[in-house]
Formats: structure tokens, C-alpha cells, sequence
């Protein structure tokens, strides 16, 4: 009997054992039988698994149904863990129509974690043919670094490069074409939370950061630079201490939506922060509108007095005269209450508030310095 109770317990030990197993690819360890791609890991893993990925570069498409922890091993003197697209080109998303993306995420039913990676665009495989992103944008609606679909997870330390096509004529700011080049999107039901955390999306197209859903953003920077494009775009959660550039040419925005946004640095946009709930102690710097809206708190605010307007193609390449050139605006009200406005500096823009509501006072613990104008007014 009691051999047979310290067999069972043994055959318990090793199915444990399994299911906590962490996978290595490449040859960087000592581990045992590694796989070669990153795939072939991802499709052997049990749920909850742990897949530790050696320095390289990786051509491939990554496709993740289960919950699983992906970490790129740091090893010093070693270059980091770089996935590119396959030399065939990254196909289109199944169910998801025209879209792309080289880590894919898929109605997870639990956490999908990824650290250390830097993600870099290539070519997408169309129905036209193999194109780079600059091409393919022309063919396809999306594209993304990373897509999570109904999955959620923490990202921590990933690098999105590349994920922009410079199409023919967008060197003007009046050719609005829609550029599909995105860093992360993370498309989930409210209450699905995703954290990205100290990680770079550089020079995206569309949008740097998007989230439908909760998203928790922190100490993250990232670069847009497309037109209408935004950095950090968030169904609710909190947006704290970012760094983001984006492009008033291009009427690209810093920061959409957030319940609570704090203590970021934005700056060269159109609009540097709108739709949040709550807006705090965030440096705002060189944007046409810094905040569009009046729960604002502690902010900092510092522009020039005009921006030359990029709607009117009349205004480009420096003609229009000073027609074409609009005052700046530390925050607009939109004509709501504002009775979270309070303890802001506002230095030096074209006008300190735009669009108060008629017969409300503006706190007076907010602070005005060298604006040419300290508030408008709504009509009735």
C-alpha cells in the first residue's frame, strides 16, 4: 500500500512538474532540447507556461491562444530578442479582416505576458502581392506590432519600431490619408485590463498606444507622427508618466480618454490631452490646445502664442500670411463646468482659456503668465 500511495504521489510530482515547465528557444542555456522559434514554443507550452527566449532576431508571425508568459533573456554583451516579420511576409489576421500584426493575442482566457522583446515591421503578404508597410497601406486597413483580441496581460519592456509607411504625398500636412501603422491595440470587452509599462513605441503611424477597453500605461514613451494619429488612446484606467511626441502638423493628439491622467510630459500636437475624467500634475509643451477640458489640476502648460493652421491647404509651405496662424490655447473648457480647474500654470500661450461658460468665475488659484488673451467666453 504504501508503495503505491509514494507512486501516486511521485506520478502527481512529475504532471506538476510539466505543467510549470518553462520552455527555452535558442541555444543561450543549458536547457535541454530548446525549440527553434519562438512558435514551435508557444504551440508546445501547456497553459500558464513560461517560454524564455535567447538573444537573436526571429522572422516569424506569432499566433498565442493560451495564457503564457513570452520573455526575452538579457544576457550581457548579447544583442536583446528581435521578432520581425518572415521573409514571406506577415498574412492577414483570421476573422479580423485586412488586418496585420506580428504577435497576435486571441481570446486568451487568461493573462498573455510579454517582456523584453523588440517587435520591428516588414512586409505584409496581400492579395496584390509582398509589400513593405509603405506599400501595403494602400491594401490593408490595420497593422500593429501588437493585436490582443479578448486577451489581457501585462507588457513590460517591449520596443515597437517601424510601424509607419511614409505613402506618397503625406509629406503634406493637407493629404489626409489614413496611415495603418499601429504600436500595441488591445481590442477587449470593459473590464479586460492591460498594462504596457516601460516600454517605446517609435514613430507610429496611426496610433501608439490603443486600448477600447482599461488600459494601465506608465513610464512608457512613445512617438506618433501619421495624420489624425494619437500616442496614447484608453477606454478608462490610468495614464501616468509618459513620454509623448506627437505632430500638430499632422493634427495628431498625445493623449484620448483615461479616468485618471497624471504626471505625463506631452508635447508638439494638436490636441495634448482630451476625453479624460481627470487630468493632474502633467507638463504640457508646445501644443496648439494643450487640454481640451475642465478637470484639470497642477498642470503645467507652456506653448507658443500661434500654430500655423494644417486644416486650410492655403496655410502650407508658409503662405496665407499671418491669416494662417491660430493662437494657441492652454485648455479649453468646451463650454462645461469646471470645477475641478484649479492650481494650473499657463505660460505664455495665445490664450490661457478658451470656451469658460457664461457668468463662471475662473479659480483664482490657477496662474497666468505672458498669455495674450486669459479667457473667452461662451454664448448662451
Amino acid at each position: 500500500m504504501r508503495n503505491r500511495t509514494l507512486l501516486l504521489c511521485l506520478t502527481c510530482s512529475l504532471g506538476l512538474g510539466t505543467a510549470h515547465a518553462t520552455l527555452t528557444v535558442g541555444k543561450c542555456t543549458s536547457a535541454r532540447n530548446p525549440y527553434a522559434t519562438i512558435s514551435e514554443a508557444i504551440k508546445e507550452a501547456p497553459a500558464y507556461g513560461e517560454i524564455q527566449v535567447c538573444p537573436g532576431t526571429y522572422p516569424e508571425q506569432l499566433t498565442i491562444d493560451k495564457p503564457v508568459t513570452i520573455t526575452g533573456l538579457v544576457i550581457e554583451g548579447q544583442p536583446g530578442v528581435t521578432i520581425t516579420a518572415p521573409a514571406t511576409g506577415l498574412v492577414q489576421l483570421p476573422g479580423l479582416y485586412s488586418t496585420y500584426a506580428q504577435i497576435f493575442a486571441d481570446n486568451v482566457g487568461g493573462p498573455v505576458n510579454l517582456s523584453n522583446l523588440t517587435v520591428r515591421a516588414g512586409s505584409f503578404a496581400t492579395e496584390y502581392g509582398t509589400f513593405d508597410l509603405s506599400a501595403a497601406c494602400n491594401f490593408i486597413s490595420d497593422s500593429a506590432g501588437v493585436y490582443f483580441h479578448n486577451a489581457r496581460g501585462t507588457l513590460d519592456h517591449l520596443n515597437i519600431v517601424g510601424q509607419y509607411g511614409n505613402l506618397s504625398g503625406s509629406g503634406d500636412p493637407s493629404y489626409e490619408v489614413s496611415n495603418c501603422g499601429n504600436g500595441m491595440e488591445f481590442h477587449n470587452e470593459k473590464g479586460t485590463l492591460v498594462s504596457v509599462r516601460q516600454s517605446a513605441v517609435i514613430q507610429a503611424g496611426f496610433n501608439g498606444i490603443f486600448a477600447s477597453a482599461e488600459l494601465d500605461a506608465d513610464h512608457n514613451i512613445v512617438t506618433v507622427s501619421g495624420p489624425g494619429s494619437t500616442g496614447i488612446w484608453a477606454g478608462g484606467g490610468t495614464i501616468r508618466e509618459n513620454l509623448i511626441t506627437a505632430s500638430s502638423d499632422y493634427k495628431s493628439t498625445g493623449i484620448v480618454g483615461g479616468d485618471l491622467v497624471e504626471g505625463n510630459m506631452v508635447q508638439s500636437a494638436a490636441y495634448g490631452i482630451t476625453g479624460a475624467t481627470k487630468v493632474a500634475r502633467n507638463m504640457l509643451l508646445n501644443n496648439s490646445i494643450s487640454i481640451a477640458g475642465g478637470a484639470a489640476t497642477e498642470n503645467m502648460i507652456y506653448a507658443r502664442r500661434t500654430y500655423l493652421d494644417p486644416t486650410s491647404p492655403a496655410c502650407q509651405d508658409g503662405a496665407g500670411g499671418s491669416a494662417c496662424y491660430l493662437a494657441t490655447v492652454g485648455i479649453d473648457l468646451q463650454c462645461s463646468s469646471h470645477a475641478d480647474l484649479k492650481n494650473n500654470g499657463i505660460f505664455d500661450v495665445g490664450v490661457g482659456l478658451a470656451n469658460v461658460p457664461a457668468r463662471e468665475s475662473i479659480p483664482a488659484s490657477n496662474l497666468f503668465t505672458g498669455d495674450s488673451v486669459i479667457s473667452t467666453s461662451c454664448s448662451q
